[in-house]
């Protein structure tokens, strides 16, 4: 399902930076930026969560599960932490950060 938002913003995202450089507001490096923000959201945000997704599905041993379940009810009870858990889930902090990315240098 987070491919699918991200797909969403990749969409919008690319549209906005093709509509600046047609509009002549911004000149081809508004594409080159895209493209790092897209990488970067695809390397630091999908993967990681995919990754983490997968190990917590694989997981058989009992404790181990036990342990993730109580970390996840304890982020459920905390306003802070379920906070960052819906910040980070629902790709809020994956976007914001995207929106960062501005020089070549960044995060490559």
């Amino acid at each position: 399902m987070k491919r699918l938002w991200v797909s969403r913003y990749d969409v919008v995202n690319l549209a906005a930076n093709l509509l600046r450089v047609l509009n002549g507001e911004e000149d081809e490096g508004a594409l080159e930026r895209y493209l790092r923000q897209r990488r970067h959201v695809a390397v630091e945000h999908v993967q990681t969560a995919t990754i983490a997704n997968k190990k917590n599905m694989e997981r058989r041993d009992p404790q181990t599960r036990r342990k993730y379940r109580e970390e996840m009810k304890r982020a459920g009870e905390d306003p802070l932490l379920a906070k960052n858990f819906l910040m980070r889930t629902s790709l809020i902090e994956c976007l914001r950060d995207a929106g960062r990315v501005q020089q070549p240098h960044q995060f490559l």
